[in-house]
């Protein structure tokens, strides 16, 4: 592609002008200046015949991917190849999508004569997570007289993976992850004698008669006793809404600002800072995301890998506008965990036709799994009078309407309770630090 420059167009300009108003004043004078304009455009096609070929062997390097976090800048490496040894300036530009920003918007760089390849970091940061992709780098330079700029496109593929920001959930969460070999400020004394059957041996005086083990011991002659451990690793699963209703937003706080995220959002979060606590405590940790039907199913496992597959499963995804089938989810569960394991649910419940269907499915699951529900507190659910802040009648009614769906999730918490279910509801900055104190309690009272 060419552009004429500033200077083949003042240089067109004056010379158009002064042909129009000399053939108008003299005849003899307008042969001059049409051969001056003959003259301009003679060097105007030379130096786009002599500039032909201006990038030959210029080429241009990305990274084929550039891993960051939503709201962090981030540079990435751009190179250039000159192998021609060619000296010029050139000015590079790339085609962000449109969450993709960069404090730069093009870069210019001098090539020497005597380097066939530099290098450049060029600063990105993304206002959104999700995956996106580069694919074109536009080049500019210099004409060799001057009059244009002459332009390349190169086609390239850089796949740019902006994570979910877990800086202000990790900083919540900090004191919890001080120890290197158990989570917690202090060290987590845990009650009971443990599940796990370790070894047979002899009767001790002391032992509890409910540990002998009756058919070892007629075999032997002696009585034997049952030797249980503590168990170190369990399945803990989270259980992700992404329907219609966790698309609605909350506000949370940053310093003295206040930022709106989606409900989903806050989830993607909390899972990933749940899976950094469970592979602390050498628990397998899994994934069910579920909509009208369950669209992820990561199954529990430990470790750095497993825990970037859990992350690049959840990054990309965007809550859906559809109504969550508990039904399926349920019978879903029923048939895929046979294992005992900690389920912690993360959906809203506020809508009463979904809370009966909730109560109704979960009893397929609840006797054999242990099952937490959290729901983020909505600011304008409470239990009237609770607030002084009242002056207009209109307000007395909203207050009505507020201890309503109070009074609901009050008995649907009581109705879950009776199948040994436990209903949370959490503050949205205090999410990720009352899901990790919920798995430590189960941790320590062995309830799993």
């Amino acid at each position: 592609m060419i552009a004429p420059r500033n200077k083949f167009i003042v240089f067109a300009a004056i010379t158009l002008c002064t042909t129009a108003l000399f053939s108008f004043l003299s005849q003899d004078l307008s042969v001059s200046i049409g051969i001056a304009f003959l003259l301009l455009v003679f060097f105007a096609v030379l130096d786009l015949f002599l500039s032909q070929g201006c990038f030959k062997g210029l080429s241009i390097e990305l990274p084929e991917m550039h891993q960051f976090s939503a709201g962090t800048e981030k540079a990435f490496i751009i190179k250039i190849l000159n192998p021609e040894m060619l000296e010029s300036n050139i000015r590079i530009a790339l085609d962000f999508p449109r969450y993709i920003k960069s404090p730069l918007e093009h870069m210019d760089i001098e090539l020497l004569a005597d380097n066939a390849k530099v290098s450049y970091e060029w600063p990105v940061f993304s206002e959104k997570r999700g995956e996106y992709l580069v694919h074109y780098v536009y080049t500019e330079r210099k004409s060799k007289l001057g009059f244009f700029d002459m332009r390349k496109r190169f086609e390239t593929k850089m796949l740019l993976r902006a994570y979910p920001d877990l800086s202000v959930d990790r900083k919540s969460v900090a004191a919890l992850f001080l120890n290197s070999g158990n989570i917690g400020i202090h060290t987590q004394r845990i009650i009971g004698k443990g599940r796990d059957f370790e070894k047979l041996r002899e009767y001790v005086p002391g032992d509890s008669y409910e540990d002998i083990h009756w058919k070892a011991t007629a075999k032997r002659g002696v009585p034997i006793t049952k030797v249980y451990q503590i168990e170190r690793t369990q399945e803990v699963y989270l259980i992700i809404d992404s329907s219609r209703l966790s698309a609605l937003e909350v506000p949370m706080k940053h310093g003295e600002n206040t930022i709106y995220h989606s409900k989903f959002e806050r989830y993607i979060n909390a899972a990933l800072v749940m899976a950094m606590a469970a592979e602390k405590q050498r628990d397998n940790f899994g994934i069910i995301l579920f909509d009208r039907k369950v669209t992820k199913f990561i199954r529990a496992k430990n470790g750095s890998a497993h825990y970037n597959t859990c992350r690049d499963a959840l990054f990309t995804k965007e809550p859906e506008l559809s109504t969550p089938d508990y039904d399926e989810l349920c019978s879903f569960i029923r048939s895929r965990l046979t294992k005992r394991a900690l389920l912690f649910f993360l959906t809203d419940l506020n809508d009463p036709i979904l809370s009966e269907s909730f109560i109704k499915n979960i009893q397929l699951i609840s006797k054999q799994h242990l099952v937490i529900v959290n729901q983020i507190a909505d600011d304008n659910v409470k239990r009237l009078f609770s607030s002084s802040e009242i002056s207009r009648l209109s307000e007395i009614y909203h207050s009505l309407g507020s201890h309503d769906s109070w009074m609901a999730l009050e008995e649907l918490s009581k109705n879950l309770k009776r199948f040994g279910i436990r209903f949370n509801l959490l503050k949205n900055e205090e999410l990720c630090v009352d899901l990790i104190n919920q798995y430590l309690l189960v941790k320590q009272r062995q309830l799993i």
